[in-house]
């Protein structure tokens, strides 16, 4: 069944299931280093496999629904400039209120941070391949997601919320996921939000690095996208030598 069977338009032109309409079940994703309480609620769409309800209703906020349905409507305008960013497509009401939203579900993705925590170093290609080199594939991992981010603030979409939950690997690419208010910006006069980003990419690549062994890593953006690039690509000789010594001492302990 196609999703787009079952939505309706609202008087604001937003797209919406109606709770009437469709069946749904409650689940949670396992999530690394999140609470019980802490996790988001999902629901199932009975005959859809590629959407899923978002609950919105978690956080008591006093302007909880007119503040999701701000950002969906600016995320949906946001959507032709950007194709490949899989943003929520619209809400799940129930009577007349807004429960959630409707967001691209990457079945059978993992995320980075479950990739980082749960396996190693060596392992990563079994999750993205882009290059035979292992330490070339990570490089290539990072970039990716700096490509990202990069072009969602090219269109004045400054998503703040870079962390390693945040990205998942589907079918040998990396998807955005949780776009939640307070972490979404379309403005930003005094670059306030385009420094919070490179700092919490770089937050990012020493995670990663750390997690997946390179424990002595220390990585600064810099001031733009293109200072990030740049030392991103320079942390490979960094990372290609590290890396050296410890198959070295592998050989050496056989």
């Amino acid at each position: 069944m196609n999703i787009n069977d079952l939505l309706k338009v609202d008087k604001h032109g937003l797209s919406y299931l109606d709770a009437s309409d469709v069946k749904i079940e409650p689940f949670r994703f396992v999530e690394i280093g999140k609470r019980v309480e802490a996790k988001r609620t999902f629901y199932k769409i009975d005959g859809i496999f590629d959407y899923l309800i978002k609950d919105t209703t978690m956080i008591p906020l006093l302007f909880n629904r007119t503040t999701n349905l701000n950002l969906l409507k600016n995320l949906i305008n946001k959507q032709n400039e950007l194709p490949e960013i899989g943003f929520p497509i619209g809400y799940y009401s129930d009577h007349g209120k807004m429960k959630g939203a409707i967001i691209p579900y990457y079945l059978d993705a993992i995320s980075i941070r479950k990739l980082i925590y749960m396996y190693k170093f060596e392992n990563l290609k079994e999750f993205y391949n882009h290059d035979n080199d292992d330490v070339d594939n990570l490089i290539s991992l990072l970039l990716e997601i700096l490509e990202i981010i990069s072009k969602m603030q090219s269109k004045k979409v400054y998503y703040t919320d870079v962390n390693t939950g945040n990205f998942v690997i589907y079918n040998n690419q990396v998807k955005v996921i949780d776009f939640d208010p307070g972490y979404i910006m379309f403005k930003d006069s005094n670059c306030y939000y385009y420094e919070k980003i490179l700092k919490n990419y770089a937050i990012l690549v020493e995670r990663v690095c750390h997690r997946l062994g390179f424990t002595s890593v220390f990585f600064n953006s810099g001031d733009t996208f293109i200072d990030a690039e740049q030392r991103v690509k320079s942390l490979k000789r960094e990372l290609k030598g590290k890396y050296g010594i410890w198959k070295r001492r592998i050989i050496n302990r056989r």
